[in-house]
């Protein structure tokens, strides 16, 4: 069983971006699906190269290893289970890990769920349904019946429909006649569960009475990167969901559970490209001990008493009286780029990195984009000198004529990080107790140039501007919806135009929305969550786009 995986789940997978799902979850030539469009030989019809689609989102790993989770609950073995066993989690570090485009299958994937469903199926026998272990220790029809429904209907997130009951009862019957036991075909069956790509992938609904299943399972991956929970699954079974009034009431109740905010925390790690700070040798502080913090100032910010884009900018974190206190001391870290995990990750082992640390805010805070450098261009920087301050020794960039069109917007925002050293620590001196200069500025912004001195001035002018507000929301509205609504995609950059149609309209509102609550963090997540995209009238892909 466990040598067939690969090749059953490379084509599961493939064929799942492709092609067509048809009955129990099985792969046919899509004409037999519920909801396919027939054949037409309409000469007025729309070329199918040319009609308009959305790309399939993939389950994130964590949305995969919370739905282990909800099949085992959530006890200390379930957990120790899923570390073992579910997908070894990854972060992205150019996208977000929710970006459709981005969050594609590569043959180590293949690998990493190949072995982890094997080892799901071992377990099968103890799988939790409403409270209570399921599993058919003798060969009863009903048994097996109920488990196809009931886990079915969890890992699929909305009821089965007629076909997919039979096909996955035929594979039941088909081991028992092999002569599995009860179960091990029940086994088989979980694995042709996790396999299909009705769990892997978050399909469109295939008629009106799946559209409030589908409203129940985009509300809760975005929000708690979980399957809906039984009072989704309620609402979504009476049809009360797509009650607009009832949905932003979930929507609320969801944001304000303590299961949303690892997905916050997850958004603000991935948006500011954080990953695992890197050792610095002895004296390096400890890492966990900095995500926890910069998670408080994320809870703090969203749930404080100001809850605002300003406030996420410029609230500080403090360390006096706690365990990091002779690390970082006592001076205020200001708002979400001074607290230290951001200049820690955005630096090099042997100093800072204002280049880096201004890319970041460009790309990542206003949503512009860089060019690549110039070919053949070499604009050596002199080697590290206690004589020279970092500002000194980056002057190369902008005196060279084919650096300096970049280098004139990234330097001056980097330089504003320089009083923090590699791990994030604030310092007022640097090489032979050179005084540091953090003065910087912002410019080729529509809000015009401005100066500051230090992060929290650069946190704070971040925070007025329209063009760092309209970037927040297009990067939540990217993280949510999954994907961009740029026109420009590439390794490098995300950025470039917005493309006409559906995409403009709702950025529209959704910036609008967001100016006219004061920057209001949760009431922008209740947007996006009960916005079209969620509803099911989803945003739509440039035609020229995907050809």
């Amino acid at each position: 069983m466990r040598c067939r995986l690969p090749v059953f789940l490379s084509l599961t997978l493939t064929l799942a971006c492709h092609g067509e799902i048809g009955a129990g979850g099985m792969l046919g030539d899509g004409d037999d699906r519920p909801g396919a469009l027939p054949p037409t030989d309409d000469p007025t019809a729309v070329p199918l190269e040319e009609q308009v689609t959305l790309p399939l989102r993939r389950l994130t790993d964590v949305q995969f290893n919370n739905a282990l989770f909800a099949l085992y609950g959530e006890t200390d073995w379930s957990r120790q289970f899923v570390a073992l066993r579910g997908l070894n989690e990854h972060e992205p570090t150019t996208h977000f890990s929710s970006d459709a485009r981005t969050h594609t299958i590569s043959g180590s994937d293949l690998e990493r769920y190949a072995e982890s469903i094997w080892w799901v199926r071992q377990q099968a026998g103890g799988i939790e349904v409403d409270g209570a272990r399921l599993s058919c220790a003798e060969s009863d029809s009903v048994c097996a019946d109920r488990f196809i429904e009931r886990v079915g209907a969890r890992l699929y997130r909305r009821p089965l429909r007629p076909p997919e009951r039979d096909g996955l009862r035929r594979v039941y019957d088909a081991r028992l006649d092999a002569g599995d036991d009860p179960r091990d075909a029940l086994r088989t069956v979980l694995e042709a569960l996790l396999l299909s790509p009705h769990f892997l992938y978050l399909n469109e609904p295939a008629s009106e009475s799946e559209l409030p299943w589908s409203i129940a399972a985009r509300l809760s991956l975005f929000l708690w990167d979980r399957h809906p929970d039984d009072e989704l699954r309620d609402l979504a079974g009476s049809g009360a969901l797509l009650d607009p009034g009832v949905l932003e009431a979930q929507a609320r109740r969801l944001i304000e559970d303590p299961r949303a905010r690892p997905m916050l925390h997850r958004f603000y790690a991935q948006l500011l490209q954080l990953e695992k700070p890197p050792s610095r040798g002895p004296g390096t502080p400890n890492p966990d001990a900095i995500r926890e913090s910069f998670a408080d100032l994320i809870d703090r910010a969203h749930f404080g008493p100001e809850g605002t884009f300003e406030a996420l900018m410029t609230l500080p974190t403090h360390f006096e009286g706690t365990s990091m206190e002779e690390t970082y001391g006592n001076h205020p870290y200001p708002g979400l780029l001074g607290h230290p995990r951001v200049p820690w990750a955005h630096s090099v082992y042997w100093g800072t990195a204002p280049v880096q640390r201004g890319v970041l805010v460009i790309r990542q805070l206003l949503c512009q984009e860089l060019p690549p450098p110039p070919p053949d261009v070499e604009a050596q920087l002199p080697a590290s000198d206690d004589s020279l301050t970092n500002r000194e020794r980056f002057a190369v960039h902008r005196a060279n004529p084919s650096c300096a069109g970049c280098h004139d917007r990234i330097d001056p925002i980097g330089f504003g990080f320089e009083g923090y050293d590699q791990m994030g620590r604030f310092r007022t001196v640097e090489g032979d107790d050179l005084p540091i200069d953090a003065s910087g500025a912002l410019t080729f912004t529509r809000d015009g140039y401005t100066e500051f001195d230090g992060v929290a001035e650069l946190g704070a002018a971040l925070a007025r501007s329209s063009e760092a507000q309209d970037c927040f929301v297009e990067q939540w509205a990217i993280y949510a919806f999954g994907r961009s609504p740029r026109i420009v995609w590439d390794e490098r950059s995300a950025f470039g135009e917005i493309a006409d149609g559906p995409d403009a309209e709702l950025l529209t509102e959704l910036r609008r929305r967001f100016r006219a609550s004061g920057g209001d963090l949760n009431d922008l997540l209740v947007a996006l969550a009960t916005s079209e995209a969620v509803r099911g009238e989803s945003l739509l892909m440039d035609p020229e786009e995907e050809r």
